[in-house]
């Protein structure tokens, strides 16, 4: 271990023995990504180049310095600023193992979800991997199926601050024992979290002027329903895309009539989903889909 200090007795302003003080120097620049810019502004360190050797928990690993760099805010606070662009090593007291996954992911930019363990999501959280932070958030979220209102346009980072806001982050969510649903979702609704629904429905309305209209209504969060008139087709197709399947049909007595008549009623087909699924697709550039989703997703396309 090596600690140099620049701050010598020329850079201070101090002579050395036996001579009278000198006037302090102006800093030098050593390269042109130092010293400062026309505006008076220090500009920006330069990032080091070529190999870094990492001992993670007495685990040798090689990688370049860019890699490292432009996946983690650790290491590329790490690695900024002075230095040389040839072999440099660094100590960094973590679990190997889950190191070794995170470093085949910063170096593909894709992994496995059977691959990512609790150590694995710690670690990502410590060294600022935010883009795997953020697309492990987001299936979580989609898994566990409970949290605020969400709307389908939403960005990544508004699903993100609501799982922080519902659960507190990637640690608090592992201290509370539902690390067992960022693998998987429950299917049924298993403690300690229940999922909860969004629900939408297709109806053939009877028109003022005689004649039926095909209404979709999405009831979503606490909002009145968002209604739209289209073809019925259309609207089961439109919703499947969102995630949604067909839970029941039924007909609702027109109360228009006074009748019982079922048949002079509304023709309603209701659908529900998972509340979040359709976030799930957002996630599948990080965390590359299994075979069973994949049969889940054909299946789907086929069933549009």
């Amino acid at each position: 271990r090596l600690t140099i200090d620049r701050a010598g007795p020329v850079a201070a302003g101090l002579s050395s023995v036996g001579n009278p003080p000198t006037a302090p120097m102006a800093p030098v620049a050593r390269n042109p990504q130092e010293g400062t810019a026309e505006s008076g502004q220090p500009m920006a360190k330069r990032q080091r180049r070529g190999r870094v050797v990492l001992d993670v928990g007495g685990e040798k690993f090689v990688a370049s310095a860019s890699t490292l760099a432009s996946n983690s805010r650790y290491f590329s606070a790490l690695l900024s600023g002075d230095g040389t662009d040839g072999d440099e090593e660094f100590y960094v007291d973590q679990d190997p193992a889950a190191f070794r996954v995170l470093l085949d992911y910063m170096r593909s930019g894709t992994v496995r979800a059977a691959e990512v363990s609790e150590k694995v999501l710690l670690l990502a959280e410590f060294l600022g991997i935010e883009r795997l932070v953020s697309a492990a958030k987001i299936r979580w979220l989609a898994h566990l199926g409970r949290g605020p209102h969400l709307s389908n346009d939403c960005s990544d980072a508004d699903i993100v601050a609501a799982f922080d806001a519902e659960y507190g982050g990637i640690s608090e969510a592992i201290g509370a024992c539902l690390f067992r649903t960022f693998l998987a979702m429950n299917p049924s609704p298993v403690p300690p979290v229940f999922p909860q629904y969004d629900v939408a429905e297709v109806a053939m309305v009877p028109r003022p002027d005689g004649g039926y209209v095909s209404v979709a209504r999405e009831f979503v969060g606490h909002e009145d329903p968002v209604q739209t008139e289209c073809g019925a087709l259309g609207a089961l197709n439109g919703f499947c895309s969102k995630g949604y399947h067909v839970h029941t049909s039924y007909v609702a007595d027109d109360k228009r009539t006074g009748t019982d008549d079922k048949r002079t009623g509304n023709k309603i087909q209701e659908l529900c989903r998972r509340k979040y699924i359709q976030l799930l697709p957002r996630t599948e550039n990080v965390f590359a889909p299994s075979f069973e989703d994949g049969v889940a997703r054909g299946m789907r396309m086929r069933f549009q």
